[in-house]
């Protein structure tokens, strides 16, 4: 959407988002979904208790930060990096990985409070969940 590739206000949270970008990128490289997975729990112990920022500006600021990280960020990449950054900021995320048989195909997104964050908002149904990381 229009409003998920502009500019955010804080430099700050494009610099945090780049951070969780790599930080997940090396993550998986090295360790894979395993690696992620543990990264994002840990993550989620050091949770902020009340949000500090609007969910769509960390949206935005992960958006910039794609552009300018030096590797192709995929959606594993992003959600991982988005639920990094959520935390921090307070909110309660949920990383979800769907898929589908013929033709195979497969997903990761957020999801905040039952609502798809930042994608498309009908993944649960189009998509088998094979795993979610809370």
């Amino acid at each position: 959407m229009k409003q998920d590739v502009s500019t955010p206000h804080c430099t700050t949270l494009v610099l945090l988002a780049l951070r969780a970008l790599h930080l997940v990128h090396q993550r998986s490289a090295v360790r894979r979904l395993a690696g992620l997975k543990q990264l994002i729990e840990r993550a989620q112990v050091r949770r902020e208790l009340t949000p500090k920022c609007e969910l769509g500006e960390l949206v935005r600021a992960l958006n910039a930060a794609c552009m300018l990280y030096y590797r192709k960020t995929k959606c594993l990449e992003w959600s991982g990096a988005l639920a990094l950054v959520g935390y921090r900021f307070g909110y309660d995320l949920r990383l979800i990985v769907g898929v589908q048989n013929r033709p195979f195909y497969a997903h990761a997104w957020i999801e905040h409070e039952g609502h798809t964050v930042g994608d498309d908002p009908d993944l649960r149904k189009q998509l088998a969940v094979i795993l979610e990381i809370n």
